[in-house]
């Protein structure tokens, strides 16, 4: 089950930027040997897997995963700045290389290998903030169990289940010097990516940004991906389907960049007001007198930098039938955005081990623990667990 989840966030947008960083450096690294481009791949997801393995061990080990150390103001930008840089060198500005120093002290012989590891050691913190959705539960199962060796095999199978595609991927891009070497084409792929990272970079600062700039900046970066890629730079060159390609990739860009700027919400239109639940901030005295009147209670733990918290608001509580069925429970909200010692006193009474997380509470008082959730979940589940603390009124 680990390794078919690890398998599942290949298809989570933080993994798209490490495609063309692993194409860039497998591309000039094997040779055309398979058995080497093998042997590198190999040891490129063991980094990664390394990497995960070590971020799993400390979330175990300190019952919190990643949450605002990972997801605060300075390492968001800092995660953009990464994110942008890479775009560079899709752009051509910069090239991977190994550093001259290390260069120096192994040789030829030992550089790829060694490159390798520090690469999948590095790139895989640009994928791992899209881990922590998934493996919340996963954490909760092994924060209570208190054993951080196994969260790092659990965590370790869950990386090469991520990593198997890039074990592929890689051998594929080794092989690339058997495509056709003509230059424009690839140079133009390389560019698609670069236009793909910058949006990327949006993504991540998104929270910081807000929803009319992010909309903004998407539809920019769309608009000049499909006027470069389509018309512009040096794209000039190449066959009649290679133009028409170029063509078509550009009006694509140029159409998202349209429906992306006229978007609810987006900077040329107003925001429309969203339905959702009419949350309270939480304290113990609305919950204990729900209790006495023997209501049932529905508390969010949610944070301004965690993105899954808000796709819950967009798209599970403004569902109607959710609304609707909040409305007979009481819904408390408790924010975590900046934790103090009220917060910290909250989360280690209900043992929050990180956000979202909702829980429910009957009219006795008493939670529900198997209807808990950790991480988003659709308007389908809350409507289901609504129900189910509802029946205990």
């Amino acid at each position: 089950f680990v390794f078919i989840g690890g398998l599942a966030l290949n298809l989570t947008p933080c993994i798209y930027p490490l495609i063309p960083i692993t194409i860039s450096f497998f591309g000039g690294q094997a040779r055309g040997k398979a058995s080497r481009t093998f042997l590198l791949a190999l040891i490129y997801v063991f980094g990664m897997s390394v990497t995960y393995s070590v971020l799993g061990t400390i979330a175990a080990s300190t019952g919190s995963l990643f949450g605002s150390a990972l997801q605060n103001t300075a390492v968001i930008i800092f995660i953009a700045a990464v994110l942008i840089g890479f775009a560079a060198s899709m752009f051509g500005l910069w090239e991977f290389r190994l550093p001259m120093f290390l260069t120096r002290r192994t040789g030829s012989a030992r550089q790829g290998r060694l490159g390798a590891l520090v690469m999948g050691l590095t790139v895989g913190i640009v994928a791992a903030p899209c881990i922590g959705p998934f493996v919340i539960g996963l954490l909760t199962y092994v924060g209570k169990l208190g054993k951080p060796a196994l969260g790092f095999f659990l965590f370790f199978t869950l990386a090469w289940g991520m990593g198997i595609p890039f074990l592929v991927l890689a051998m594929i891009s080794g092989n690339i010097t058997h495509l056709p070497r003509s230059g424009d084409w690839m140079v133009w792929v390389r560019k698609i990516f670069g236009f793909v990272l910058v949006a990327m970079a949006f993504y991540f600062t998104r929270i910081l940004l807000g929803s009319r700039l992010t909309c903004a900046a998407y539809g920019l970066t769309a608009l000049v991906a499909g006027i470069y890629l389509g018309w512009a730079g040096r794209n000039g060159k190449g066959g009649t389907t290679f133009v028409l390609v170029r063509r078509s990739v550009g009006v694509a860009c140029m159409a998202v960049a349209v429906i992306v700027l006229l978007l609810p919400g987006g900077p040329f239109r107003s925001a429309a007001g969203r339905p959702g639940i009419d949350w309270v901030t939480y304290s113990g005295q609305l919950q204990d007198r729900a209790s006495r009147e023997g209501r049932p209670v529905m508390i969010d733990f949610t944070a301004d930098w965690c993105i899954p918290c808000h796709e819950l608001d967009h798209k599970s509580f403004s569902d109607e039938d959710v609304i609707e069925l909040s409305k007979r429970v009481v819904t408390l909200k408790v924010d975590l955005t900046r934790s103090g010692e009220r917060e910290n006193e909250i989360k280690r009474r209900f043992k929050i081990q990180g956000v979202p997380t909702i829980i429910f509470i009957d009219g006795s008082g008493g939670e529900l623990a198997e209807l808990r959730v950790s991480g988003y979940v659709g308007p389908g589940e809350i409507r289901k667990r609504l129900e189910r603390v509802i029946r205990t009124e």
